[in-house]
């Protein structure tokens, strides 16, 4: 008889326990946690020649033109400052970096030693530079950028169009193509003045 009594309340005890857990659990209130918006977002785009960068979220951002030297239809990624809102309206540009190594480095060569201000910049492949341009660019107040597309010869040279010759910034696998920047001196006329060159991620 006390045994099962010794069940019965064991039985009930469980219930009990069970029964205010239950209750228990049903009044827990979980705390909400406040989001909190970014300061900073990056995102990829392309810069226009007109100074605009169209974003890949849709929409379109003026910037200073005559703070990047870069060709139309760059692609870039551009850094905001949100100020902690969720309006992308609202942002500020903060930093824009070509996803062309060689071009950023153009572009900060020649950020860093002229006034875009004063002068343009356009990028113009070797076969379409003239003598006239070349011979113009100091009264015209143009920074011309050449590309010009090798094939590597082996070592630190490569070659174009009829037996030209363009010296690269490291040593390149015989037989690859290489792509250089040649930034001309806009300070003069002369004809061989070209004074930095951009290639395998590098710039002398």
């Amino acid at each position: 008889m006390r045994t099962k009594q010794n069940k019965t309340i064991k039985i009930l005890l469980a219930v009990a326990l069970m029964f205010t857990a239950f209750l228990m659990l049903g009044n827990t209130v979980h705390a909400k946690t406040k989001k909190k918006h970014v300061t900073y977002r990056t995102i990829n785009g392309i810069y226009n020649s007109d100074g605009t960068i169209d974003t890949a979220d849709g929409y379109c951002w003026k910037v200073r033109k005559e703070s990047y030297a870069y060709p139309g239809t760059t692609p870039v990624t551009v850094k905001f400052n949100t100020h902690r809102t969720k309006d992308k309206l609202d942002d500020s540009i903060i930093k824009i970096v070509a996803k062309n190594r060689n071009i950023q480095l153009v572009n900060d060569y020649i950020r860093r030693n002229y006034d875009l201000n004063a002068y343009k910049v356009k990028y113009i492949n070797t076969r379409k530079l003239t003598d006239k341009m070349i011979r113009e660019r100091a009264v015209k107040h143009t920074i011309y950028v050449e590309i010009i597309k090798s094939v590597s010869a082996g070592g630190r040279h490569g070659t174009y169009g009829k037996n030209y010759y363009i010296a690269y910034n490291k040593r390149v696998r015989k037989g690859k193509h290489v792509t250089s920047y040649c930034v001309w001196n806009p300070c003069n006329s002369y004809c061989d003045d070209v004074e930095a060159v951009a290639d395998n991620g590098k710039i002398r």
